[in-house]
């Protein structure tokens, strides 16, 4: 009796990048399938796995990619009853992590310039021992001749480090720079 396997595949949000283990998924069992009630799984003792693990890049992984779901343990050939004619791969998706990266609060004093480093930052949801290094930072405060108040610190282009862009679903998250001070009495006329 001719049958073939085929590894099932996870379902749309199930792993996620950085996730130390895959979704457990099932088969099916084409070609004449079973006879009698007979469990596949049970007859010719394999499993369904995929190699994937918390260092696999985001993406989606298909039959012939080595990250598939695989039929494990058993080969195509005669078995008992039944011929076993193809083994065919499932699909493992990869999910982005969510990421959030925000600028650091900052003040200065009336009339000073801010210049930004590029690591006035800070981040939520890296994994992995995973770093960055730096992001642009940007206010219309941060020049000298700047007025009391309260500018917000734009953010963007997180780089560097040893993150991989591709893996994230990056938001960015502004922050807000304070010029504290107030403006110096203009000088009046000394009496003669």
């Amino acid at each position: 009796r001719d049958i073939t396997l085929t590894a099932g595949s996870n379902a749309a949000g199930s792993r996620v990048y950085g996730d130390a283990s895959n979704p457990a998924v099932g088969y099916t069992v084409g070609g004449l399938g079973m006879a009698n009630g007979e469990n596949a799984q049970t007859l010719l003792g394999f499993s369904v796995g995929s190699n994937a693990n918390n260092l696999t890049n985001a993406g989606v992984y298909g039959p012939g990619d080595a990250n598939a779901y695989k039929v494990n343990g058993t080969s195509t050939g005669v078995h008992g009853n039944y011929n076993l004619t193809a083994l065919n791969d499932g699909t493992l998706t990869i999910d982005r992590k969510t990421l959030a990266i925000s600028a650091d609060h900052q003040e200065k004093s009336l009339g000073d310039s801010f210049i930004f480093k590029g690591t006035e930052f800070s981040s939520i949801g890296l994994v992995n021992g995973e770093t960055i290094q730096r992001v642009d930072l940007a206010s219309t405060g941060a020049p000298s001749p700047a007025s009391a108040g309260e500018y917000v610190i734009t953010i963007a282009n997180a780089g560097g480090g040893s993150f991989n862009p591709a893996n994230y679903t990056v938001s960015y998250i502004p922050g807000t720079l304070k010029v504290v001070g107030s403006a110096s009495p203009p000088d009046l006329p000394q009496p003669a």
